[in-house]
């Protein structure tokens, strides 16, 4: 359960929202950045025991709302390259080849960016 992270968040964002020139407000930010960190590697842990359980449609789930909720974290290139197999495994080859294309855009000198660049991105998959 992350309450106590979500709280930190909520604090933090008040004591910036009502204190902005305050020197707390620089250590406030870094609090926030440190505390959805931890929030998207909690969902990340989830998302990746459905993949390696190759449930590739839970994972799916679990991997798009990361992507929606957490764009700034530094595990976002990871979360692409698995979203991007997931699609694959299950045969979605259009929404694989756009999850290949945002990271090869977001994130191209990422070590994930590099193994899926010359995969094929044809209909097929060959």
């Amino acid at each position: 359960d992350q309450e106590y992270t979500q709280r930190a968040i909520e604090a933090c964002t008040r004591l910036i929202e009502f204190f902005p020139r305050s020197e707390l407000g620089s250590e406030a930010r870094l609090m926030i950045v440190e505390a959805r960190q931890k929030l998207a590697a909690k969902q990340a842990r989830v998302a990746t025991w459905y993949y390696e359980l190759k449930l590739y449609e839970s994972s799916i789930i679990y991997f798009e709302s990361l992507v929606q909720e957490f764009p700034e974290t530094a595990i976002i290139p990871n979360v692409l390259f698995l979203l991007h197999d997931s699609y694959s495994k299950v045969g979605f080859r259009a929404e694989a080849n756009a999850v290949r294309d945002q990271l090869l855009a977001r994130f191209p000198d990422s070590p994930e960016a590099r193994t899926i660049a010359n995969e094929p991105t044809d209909a097929s998959g060959e």
